[in-house]
């Protein structure tokens, strides 16, 4: 044996253990960053709740809102709210799901809007929105009975639900507003609550 250097299992076994460290290194980076990412995301989407807010809350206090319905051309209950003031609407706030074309597989690519007094407000990371359809082996889109394309999974990355104003309150004077909203890529779930004193 020679006592002035490595022999070839030492040598070995030190790279090994290096490479395995460079491994869990590795992995503990990518898990950071992903973690970074996630908390970004939650980022914009609370600043987009707390200007969204802050911006109706103005409007409010500006226009003397006292109350709130669904809209009356709004068949779905849950997707246009008006903002009265002495029973008489002041503006409109809508949600608004636009097709806006198709990807590279033909999946409906979705952007969902809130519509407030004619601006456009789009939701972080909705522009990500997709909605994949079935494939059938020949690689056409599955139809139904009715001639409808079947939705596999839905892709959207950024969902506003519809809209909920519950009964009014009439012992306390409080109309209220929840916007629900979620971002299925990182599992957050909020909502947007307007609350109106009469």
């Amino acid at each position: 044996m020679n006592n002035k250097g490595f022999t070839t299992i030492e040598v070995i076994l030190s790279f090994a253990l290096v490479i395995i460290v460079m491994v869990s290194m590795t992995s503990m980076l990518v898990s950071y960053r992903d973690t970074i990412a996630n908390e970004e995301i939650k980022s914009r989407l609370v600043e987009f709740k707390n200007s969204f807010t802050y911006m109706v809350y103005e409007d409010i206090v500006y226009n003397g809102i006292n109350g709130l319905r669904y809209c009356d051309s709004d068949t779905n209950n849950g997707k246009c709210v008006d903002f009265i003031r002495d029973g008489v609407k002041q503006f409109t706030l809508k949600l608004i799901d636009n097709e806006v074309g198709t990807g590279k597989e033909n999946e409906k690519v979705i952007k969902t809007y809130l519509d407030y007094r004619g601006i456009r407000i789009l939701l972080p990371d909705s522009d990500l929105n997709k909605i994949e359809y079935k494939k059938l082996p020949n690689g056409n889109p599955e139809v139904d009975v009715n001639g409808q394309k079947v939705i596999d999974k839905a892709k959207q990355v950024s969902v506003i639900y519809d809209f909920i104003i519950p009964p009014d309150d009439s012992t306390m004077g409080i109309t209220s507003l929840t916007i629900p909203f979620e971002h299925h890529g990182i599992d957050y779930r909020d909502n947007i609550k307007i609350i109106i004193t009469k």
